[in-house]
């Protein structure tokens, strides 16, 4: 008896639903789907099917063999897939991500996929407003922080926090916050959400407990690049994602974490894509790349970052 098939069998009979179903979905005769069924009853010593003139329903002891059986058959897939992924991962990629971190992150990692993948061609289009992935024919966009309710089907790679960060000479001119409360009477650097609106709320938490601060300054951007570069220069705090942050600033002093004691709210990064029932086979294998990837070396994360001295 062969085994696997078998199994694929005795899966195919309870998916569609009989053996005629069955037989026309694997390409074979009834006789023969009933002959395999029977061999493979015999040899577990139990039934796995209870038959009437009408329907097929499963036993107590086919319940549980169907599950083992799912596993087996998916695991064998995979293991041929991985075998053959080289030659089968090919095809157009046309991806979506935000400029900053997709510039620092996520155009780095294509690079070594389509190394790794040569069949495969990506087109990467930067831009930090969402895209409609299927109306704009996207395969696959990363985005930031909290995910919107919506039909797309998404998986987390990796997550960020955000640092309240200021330069020395800022500090030197206007003091160092102790509390979040004292915020508000600061210069804060404001990212921009949209034409009209920008993030003028900040949040912390210590110890469970929420702080929310209304904070307000004369500069705000849609680029995170724009107002990291201002912090650097002395123009204000700012709440750094940890991904933007750059290692020698931290090295060089040109920056320094403030309210330390404190911790700003973070968020996900997130692979969204749309709902189609069979994800492709290039899509499946960047999510995948990009998940191992950035479990193994994230965007810069606050653990990584050197403690400073108080």
């Amino acid at each position: 008896m062969n085994h696997l098939a078998a199994m694929q069998t005795f899966v195919a009979v309870v998916d569609h639903g009989g053996f005629s179903a069955a037989a026309r979905v694997l390409g074979s005769g009834v006789g023969k789907i009933s002959k395999d069924l029977a061999t493979l009853e015999n040899h577990l010593g139990v039934p796995l099917l209870q038959r009437t003139t009408r329907q097929l329903h499963l036993t107590w002891e086919g319940e549980r063999y169907l599950a083992h059986c799912r596993q087996i058959l998916a695991e064998v897939k995979d293991a041929d897939q991985s075998v053959r992924k080289g030659l089968d991962i090919a095809g157009r990629l046309r991806i979506s991500a935000p400029v900053l971190f997709g510039h620092q992150h996520v155009s780095p990692a294509l690079l070594d996929f389509m190394e790794q993948y040569p069949g495969i061609e990506i087109n990467l289009e930067l831009s930090d407003p969402y895209v409609n992935l299927v109306a704009e024919g996207f395969d696959l966009a990363i985005r930031i922080g909290t995910l919107e309710d919506s039909t797309l089907r998404s998986r987390k790679l990796g997550s960020y926090q955000l640092l309240t960060m200021a330069s020395p000479s800022y500090l030197s001119r206007h003091g160092e916050p102790e509390h979040p409360g004292e915020l508000s009477n600061h210069a804060c650097l404001l990212y921009t959400l949209s034409a009209s609106e920008s993030i003028g709320v900040w949040r912390f938490t210590r110890d469970g407990q929420e702080f929310r601060v209304r904070v307000s300054g004369r500069l705000s951007s849609n680029n995170g690049e724009v107002l990291r570069r201002a912090a650097v220069a002395g123009h204000g705090i700012i709440l750094l994602p940890t991904f933007l942050l750059q290692g020698d600033e931290m090295a060089n002093g040109s920056l320094r974490i403030i309210l330390a004691d404190f911790q700003g709210s973070g968020g996900g990064i997130h692979a969204v894509y749309p709902p189609n029932r069979h994800l492709s086979t290039r899509v499946r294998a960047c999510v995948d790349f990009l998940e191992q990837r950035w479990a193994k070396n994230p965007p810069v994360s606050a653990s990584s970052l050197p403690t400073m001295e108080t």
